[in-house]
């Protein structure tokens, strides 16, 4: 372990360094960020239950691009542009049209508070309602968003007009806690040190890590990933798991692959998830009145980092330090907080189908269900009056995965949609804050639900831990911390017949006609053939299986309708979203210390 601190002087200076604006950025506005790379085009905005309004400072004294897309072409760009001409500002809205050209739209929606230029900068503040009611823009909802930008040294072309990039956000966001570090704080670093990335299609790599020595308890306020330089488009998500072992982190421990044959001791019993970072996410503050605990620190205290490396090229030579910034303070905060895995099983020992989805498929649909038995029973809270409370959540798919929802039953009714993306991007993967803390009572249910679309395929996808397989999950944190860590669930079909006829390779072709896909997913979610509906709850170090007929939850697995689903875009292209976001954040993580002890966990 190597401990150091941080020259807050010097830290400053860098800060300073960075915001080389000539305009001074509205103090008023709830969201901001670079949304390039090369950190030219600063994005603010605000809003409300009607409107929202940006602010863009960019390096250029042409026109100013911005604006939304469904994918990747121009046909399906709803844009706003706006220029300097003649000493006077503008600024039109236009749409993508069929041929990838832009047109003017016939009813201007957007518009121009004020503009100026000064030092090769532009600044324009402009602002429009969520919804317009126009079929040639886009709706901004709280659905991810596809955010693109665009500028020019020269005047505005629409019949030449070149995107500069586009970045996925969540425009309708509530602000987030303050970042600001207490001068009591702790900052733990937790990463892997140079380690190879293996030439492998898919590695899921694991490191057990020595907490550091406390003479109280701790909280976690603040956790940040951080990826290596480089490494942005390798790094495709980072678990950490916090738990008790008998056999103490020795140093010099090099780390091995998750998910192994003849898996360490530890492995089965240490799952209890502190935090989940996918690629595009950022740094996440907790709310004032909660912390992530730790204990008082002993020798079997570990954290064990679990990265999943993409590799699809299979290169080589590849070194990676990626990990976690936690920031740590002495446990005054009112709550301990947690975090519930809820969704469709992945990968379970003695559950023999896990996810298939038929190929040609442009909505195919799987839900998981968490009963509150799982949290108020099997693994039940030392205070048998504890009612958890929830206040963000992470929605977790692969490539296919389109639309993900969480939605909330009582009394077999559904009473709210807690949470839903019905435009995700697997690029874009991050902790969300709920509007306000929802309760989940005993006797309540969770169901999780998402859309895939499998239409350019011509095989089966399985769920799986690989890139090209399927997850459907949502990680739940609330308050006050109970014991259950995980609660998944799955349908298994009673007609093994049926279902080893339908898989079969020589059938698939079949899943081309409407009504043989309809009938596999009703059956493998429990709306159909005879099956039984399988939960697996788990504490950290043990896992129960419960099964009870389908049959018995018909009104919670009936399917909530979907949208119609975008085209996909491409991973090439989605990736810089992820790129862009990292470098945002580096710059966030470092900003915002200013002060506290600074440690290295690493190898």
């Amino acid at each position: 372990m190597v401990s150091s601190f941080v020259n807050p002087c010097l830290l400053l200076l860098l800060v300073l360094q960075t915001f080389q604006l000539s305009y001074q950025m509205g103090t008023n506005y709830t969201h901001r960020l670079y949304i390039d790379n090369d950190e030219r085009y600063h994005l603010s905005w605000k809003f409300d239950d009607k409107d929202i309004e940006f602010e863009v400072i960019v390096n250029t004294t042409g026109y100013v691009g911005f604006g939304f897309f469904r994918d990747g072409t121009l046909q399906n760009f709803d844009v706003v542009i706006g220029e300097m001409k003649n000493d006077e500002y503008s600024l039109e809205d236009y749409h993508g049209f069929a041929n990838g050209t832009l047109v003017k739209d016939a009813v201007q929606n957007w518009i121009l508070v004020s503009a100026e230029q000064a030092n090769n900068q532009t600044k324009m503040v402009f602002k429009r309602q969520l919804i317009t009611n126009d079929v040639n823009d886009m709706d901004i909802t709280e659905d991810t968003m596809r955010v693109m930008w665009a500028y020019g040294n020269k005047d505005f072309n629409k019949n030449n007009f070149t995107v500069g990039g586009y970045k996925s956000l969540y425009m309708l966001q509530i602000k987030r806690p303050d970042t600001a570090i207490p001068e009591n704080a702790t900052i733990v670093m937790v990463a892997v040190n140079q380690t190879l990335i293996p030439k492998d299609d898919t590695t899921y790599w694991c490191k057990r890590i020595q907490v550091p020595a406390f003479k109280e308890k701790m909280q976690v306020i603040r956790i940040s990933p951080f990826v290596t330089k480089g490494n942005e488009l390798f790094v495709h998500h980072i678990l950490l798991y916090y738990c008790k072992t008998t056999k103490p982190v020795t140093e010099g421990e090099k780390g091995h692959r998750c998910y192994a044959e003849n898996m360490p001791d530890y492995w089965d019993t240490c799952r209890s998830l502190i935090f989940a970072w996918a690629i595009g996410g950022s740094s996440f503050p907790l709310p004032a009145h909660v912390g992530l605990p730790l204990d008082e620190s002993a020798a079997e205290n570990i954290f064990v980092l679990e990265i999943h490396y993409d590799n699809p090229e299979e290169k080589t030579g590849f070194r990676d330090s990626s990990g976690f910034e936690i920031v740590l303070v002495p446990a005054t905060r009112e709550y301990d907080a947690g975090i519930l895995e809820i969704g469709q099983i992945v990968s379970v020992d003695g559950f023999p189908l896990v996810q298939p989805i038929p190929p040609y498929q442009t909505t195919f649909r799987y839900q998981g269900v968490c009963r509150s038995k799982c949290v108020y029973e099997t693994f039940p809270p030392k205070d048998q009056n504890t009612v958890i409370k929830m206040f963000a959540t992470f929605l977790h798919g692969h490539l296919l995965a389109r639309q993900i929802l969480l939605q909330h039953y009582r009394n077999d009714q559904l009473i709210a949609t807690i949470s839903a993306d019905r435009n995700y991007d697997f690029n874009y993967q991050e902790m969300i804050f709920l509007s306000k803390e929802i309760e989940f009572r005993p006797g309540d249910d969770l169901k999780v639900q998402c859309v895939y679309n499998s239409q350019s395929l011509k095989k089966l996808t399985w769920g799986g831990l690989t890139t090209t397989d399927e997850m459907c999950l949502v990680y739940i944190m609330y308050y006050p911390k109970v014991n259950a860590v995980s609660c998944v669930s799955g349908i298994a079909v009673k007609d093994k017949t049926w279902l080893d006829n339908s898989i079969e390779s020589m059938n698939i072709i079949k899943f081309q006609q409407q009504n043989v896909s309809e009938e596999f997913e009703k059956n493998l979610n429990g709306l159909g053939k005879d099956s039984t509906f399988v939960t697996f709850c788990a504490n950290g170090t043990k896992q129960i299986r419960e099964d009870q007929s389908s049959v018995n939850l018909l009104k919670i697995l009936e399917f909530s309708q979907p949208q119609t689903t975008n085209s996909p875009i491409t991973t090439t292209d989605a990736s810089k979203a992820g790129i862009s976001a990292l470098n945002m954040l580096n710059l966030s993580v470092r900003s915002a210390f200013l002060g506290g002890v600074l440690l290295y966990l690493m190898i």
